[in-house]
């Protein structure tokens, strides 16, 4: 296309019959780079969950498979698992995860993990993805102990500030619905403090307004409970 004129444009159209070898050389590369992984995610992401589950479940039976990409594939059977309601099948997609990859522990170090895409594609889910994920599964589950151990065990993982007051805001979730409202308190607060410059600072930041003035709250009428018994 062409532009002639101040809004005149020249189009000149290709027949498909002529070979074009940059194009053949494109499709070519798209044969060879487009696996059941590739299509899994693409359906997973068009909310295709009945779809990406059965290609994942192809890809998965490859025993020549990489840890890394078996990794994913289970991390995302888990994703379409948790959507669909069937938390106890997310929670074993993520334990056969989980296993597959090696135990971090936080180090001696300011320099802190950068922080990955919660689906990105191609990137390895880290163990502290993986183990605040069971333990959403498991509070969703209604298993409020279970859930209460992986979100411990997420946060002894090495990972990003931003990372670890997710955890820490999603653990606070789970004290509060159990009305353990100052444990509560205190994850966010946490929360907050670890995600000043995060974008969901302001996220965290409600839940800790929410709880603080719930407490607040609480202790008025405590008070006042107090001054009538008198």
């Amino acid at each position: 296309m062409i532009k002639i004129g101040t809004n005149d444009w020249y189009i000149v159209l290709q027949s498909c019959t002529d070979y074009d070898p940059e194009l053949i050389t494109y499709i070519e590369q798209a044969r060879c780079h487009c696996t059941h992984m590739t299509v899994g995610n693409i359906l997973q992401e068009l909310g295709d969950h009945a779809g990406a589950t059965n290609f994942y479940q192809r890809i998965i039976l490859d025993e020549t498979l990489a840890d890394e990409t078996r990794v994913s594939i289970y991390y995302n059977m888990a994703a379409l698992a948790d959507d669909q309601g069937r938390y106890f099948d997310a929670v074993n997609y993520l334990i056969q995860a989980g296993n597959l990859i090696k135990p971090t522990v936080p180090e001696s170090s300011e320099v802190l993990a950068q922080s990955k895409p919660l689906f990105a594609h191609n990137i390895v889910p880290s163990r502290l993805h993986l183990f605040n994920n069971t333990a959403r599964a498991y509070m969703k589950a209604g298993k409020y102990k279970s859930a209460r151990k992986y979100f411990e065990d997420a946060l002894q993982q090495k990972g990003s500030n931003s990372e670890r007051a997710t955890v820490l805001n999603n653990y606070g979730l789970l004290e509060y619905e159990c009305q353990n409202i100052q444990q509560a308190q205190k994850y966010f607060q946490q929360a907050v403090e670890l995600a000043e410059d995060d974008a969901r600072y302001s996220e965290f930041k409600r839940n800790l307004d929410l709880v603080s003035k719930h407490i607040h709250s609480e202790t008025e009428v405590a008070g006042a409970e107090l001054k009538l018994e008198q």
